[in-house]
């Protein structure tokens, strides 16, 4: 991020990660994590891990599925994520998906705004 030219007003990123055992996924778990420099950053889980921390931003589960789906170990997991900020109030969605490359299977697509 470059402050001093600010935020890319459409950006859209994918976020793909496996499970490491077998289990049930409903939703994602969100939290601010900002690096500011080689040895410095904002991690608001950190922060609200450790009894002498604190920090005015909270974490948050996003609940995506009525009910859970059962992954097996090794799952592929992709988060479709977009923010759109070329207008008030911002818009941002967050779609959810399981399986390999090209034969992905949407399990849901949530969307909001605000911000």
């Amino acid at each position: 991020l470059d402050f001093q030219k600010g935020p890319e007003l459409f950006q859209q990123r994918n976020l793909e990660f496996r499970t490491s055992r077998e289990g049930f996924l409903d939703g994602v778990h969100m939290h601010l994590h900002v690096d500011l420099d080689d040895s410095n950053c904002i991690d608001v889980l950190d922060a609200h891990s450790k009894p002498d921390e604190d920090s005015s931003w909270n974490t948050l589960y996003l609940r995506l599925l009525a009910e859970p789906v059962h992954l097996s170990a090794h799952s592929r997991v992709l988060c479709r994520c977009t923010a759109d900020l070329r207008q008030r109030p911002a818009r941002y969605s967050l779609a959810l998906l399981v399986g390999e490359e090209g034969a992905e299977v949407e399990l849901s697509d949530f969307e909001w705004s605000g911000g």
